[in-house]
């Protein structure tokens, strides 16, 4: 095992300050301790840590409470971790990377027996991978993408799930498809106009509506801008379950019927989304099955000491309901 001592050894300074680098503390510049970190990472330097009281928590890091799909998974995660015995701190971000880092650092003080990490843009966050592989603590990140090789990933393959949405959508005949979404949908938004493209489907850009408003309100205001600009759409495909329910009530506004004159699927599928008038077709991401396979990672991790990372897979499905139907326009041959 690498010891503070051969790292200070390595780079010619005092033990104190790999110290004071390796642990955040002190008046050091930045440089220094970049360097001093970087070069703990490439000789395998990992922290010895006391087993104490505090290790009977476990942190969760997510990006904001609103979202029905984070807290759906922040609660499930948190009965998992209480069932167990643990205490369970949640901590959001705000989508912020800067703040997701301070939460992360926030969680090593105070020597917490494990992090879930609820991300969806993993390019930036390389402060946290730095931090995670000098402090030992157990990690499981849960994503929309398998691209990991720091800690351990269950990642979510909504591909699956909208590609059955849109397959479902071409049989009834449907070729102009919206979309509504915020600016923190991009990976969404790119995952439906990949599946169009593959699907043979045209992509009209003016149908495609980022709206600077979140959940409810972002289906409102782009279903209205969509309205306003009487373009040709059977079908809106929406960033999240919220999202769809704004949008349907912008539709009904404007004397639209769902799914007679206009379809609507969601993806998520919220609690609240199969006792909608009508109800909503949406892409279920088997959130219970993604919490439970979590959770075995991070007790193997906590109680096998468990040093090998895996990135598991969960696929979405499709959930047909009553917002979509045939296309009225379409005429078969």
């Amino acid at each position: 095992m690498v010891t503070m001592q051969e790292i200070a050894d390595k780079l010619g300074i005092n033990k104190s300050t790999v110290s004071k680098a390796l642990k955040n503390s002190g008046d050091l510049n930045e440089k220094t301790v970049e360097l001093i970190r970087k070069t703990a990472i490439k000789m395998g330097y990992v922290s010895h840590r006391k087993t104490t009281d505090k290790d009977t928590t476990i942190g969760i890091i997510y990006p904001e409470i609103d979202d029905g799909m984070y807290w759906e998974i922040v609660s499930n995660l948190a009965k998992k971790i209480e069932d167990e015995g643990f205490r369970c701190l949640a901590l959001p971000f705000d989508f912020s990377n800067e703040r997701a880092y301070e939460m992360f650092s926030y969680l090593v003080e105070k020597k917490v027996a494990g992090i879930f990490l609820i991300q969806e843009d993993f390019t930036k966050d390389y402060k946290i991978r730095e931090e995670s592989m000098i402090s030992g603590i157990s990690i499981v990140r849960i994503s929309f993408d398998g691209d990991n090789s720091y800690y351990d990933n269950i990642w979510i393959n909504e591909i699956a799930g909208v590609r059955d949405a849109v397959s479902k959508l071409v049989k009834l005949g449907h070729k102009d498809i919206a979309y509504i979404g915020d600016a923190k949908g991009f990976y969404r938004e790119k995952i439906i106009k990949d599946v169009l493209f593959e699907s043979g489907l045209s992509v009209n850009d003016d149908l495609f509506v980022t709206a600077k408003e979140r959940n409810y309100s972002c289906g409102y205001e782009g279903a209205k801008k969509l309205l306003s600009q009487n373009s040709s759409f059977t079908v809106i495909i929406a960033q999240y379950d919220a999202v769809a329910i704004g949008a349907m009530r912008a539709l009904f506004e404007a004397g639209k019927k769902v799914p007679d004159d206009c379809s609507i699927i969601g993806i998520e599928d919220a609690g609240y989304s199969k006792y909608m008038v009508p109800s909503l077709s949406t892409v279920n991401n088997n959130l219970h099955y993604l919490c439970s396979v979590a959770f075995a990672l991070m007790k193997d991790k906590i109680y096998k000491k468990s040093k090998a990372t895996q990135s598991v897979l969960i696929n979405s499905n499709f959930i047909e309901r009553e917002s979509i139907g045939q296309n009225n326009n379409f005429e078969t041959k």
